[in-house]
């Protein structure tokens, strides 16, 4: 049985960020990830101004470098009538578009943590002598520790009892890559008809662009899968903003289908266990959130992690360091869910953005963690939504 400070389960942008930040605090880590190989992820690919910055500061930045990742100067969003507006991040704290197969490997060889590859985690057991943690195919390991960063479905979150069922209107997100698509920028994109769906766009460094498709898990019916071809093409064709850019398109993967898309958890933490990543909980990747909150609730964890194997503190900590992280965007993401619903409101705000270009960059700050939240309280801003 080999025995460890702290056990990270998952080898995506949260676990590497954990093990990164127990290394650091002085922890032995064990990363174990169950694929055995890199391979591509349903993932918009997007690391916000704020992701990047973190990632930097775990001393990481070599893996954004090596993985050839193309710089974003902004986001392009478009209303329900077609109309762009162009928003801009500050200059010098550009957003990264990355693709994950490239990204996660690069992350985790940095990251300073022994990895134990191709081992799917069966069953965690917190037991007085640690937690034990045992594999598939045979592995019996314990540690101080366990970080589960082993994302939506994950099994550390199960075996821990903190997976919840998710709530609300059942979502799903349609992902596939495209060649051959006109009009893209050194930008991200947001397509918003008003239905309550939305079209992500994100040049990749290879060509290709990355398209995420966001509706009702209601509109693929009885067998997602089968119909997520013939949706996601549909949904192009008929978005006034996509319709000709995408007429000689062809699409250069299979359709990915991540349904529902909600995840939720009864807590971050549990006596040893502490999630980080989609395992914490997800709600939608509208915002392009995803890695910025793996790579931050990641590096909490890991922080915690080791303190705890190192110096007995209670975990409990790491929930508040999550609800500082965190707490302050929940009620501006269900802000903007509502909007997506309301196609005379969405066009309203595309016309004060046009006019009043400072407003929209304010949003992508605060969306792109480069603000907090509370900058859009200021009455400037305030003044100019409403004027």
């Amino acid at each position: 049985m080999s025995a460890w400070d702290v056990i990270v389960v998952g080898g995506g942008p949260a676990g590497a960020a954990a093990a990164r930040a127990a290394t650091v605090a002085g922890a032995r880590v064990l990363l174990v990830e169950r694929d055995p190989r890199p391979r591509e992820k349903i993932c918009g690919e997007y690391l916000c101004p704020g992701a990047v910055e973190r990632l930097r500061g775990l001393g990481l930045a070599h893996a954004l470098r090596d993985a050839r990742a193309a710089p974003l100067v902004g986001m392009r969003l478009f209303s329900p009538a077609g109309r762009e507006v162009m928003t801009r991040f500050p200059a010098g704290r550009p957003g990264l578009s990355v693709r994950r197969s490239d990204l996660d490997p690069r992350l985790v060889a940095l990251s300073g943590a022994q990895v134990l590859r191709g081992a799917r985690v069966d069953r965690i057991a917190v037991e007085p002598d640690g937690v034990h943690v045992a594999t598939a195919r045979g592995e019996e390991l314990v540690a101080a520790a366990v970080v589960g960063a082993d994302g939506r479905h994950s099994i550390v979150a199960t075996q821990a009892g903190l997976r919840l069922p998710p709530r609300g209107r059942p979502r799903a997100a349609l992902h596939a890559y495209y060649e051959s698509v006109t009009g893209s920028t050194h930008a991200g994109e947001m397509h918003l008809p008003g239905t309550g769906a939305y079209v992500g766009l994100n040049p990749g460094p290879d060509g290709l662009v990355n398209v995420t498709y966001v509706c009702d898990l209601a509109a693929l019916g009885p067998a997602p899968k089968a119909r997520a071809g013939e949706l996601l093409d549909g949904a192009l064709a008929v978005t006034r903003s996509l319709a000709a850019r995408f007429a000689a398109a062809r699409r250069a993967s299979e359709v990915g289908v991540l349904a529902p898309l909600a995840v939720r958890a009864r807590r971050v933490c549990a006596g040893r266990v502490l999630l980080a990543g989609d395992a914490a909980g997800f709600l939608d990747p509208l915002t392009g959130e995803g890695m910025f909150g793996a790579i931050v609730s990641g590096e909490l964890a890991g922080r915690r992690a080791a303190a705890l194997a190192l110096e007995g503190a209670p975990a409990q900590g790491y929930a508040r360091d999550y609800r500082r992280a965190f707490g302050a965007k929940p009620p501006l993401n269900r802000i903007l869910q509502w909007l997506l619903r309301r196609p005379m409101l969405l066009e309203a705000l595309g016309g004060r953005f046009t006019l009043r270009p400072h407003l929209g960059d304010t949003l992508m700050a605060v969306i792109g963690n480069i603000e907090r939240p509370k900058e859009l309280l200021r009455p400037r801003i305030l003044l100019g939504l409403l004027a």
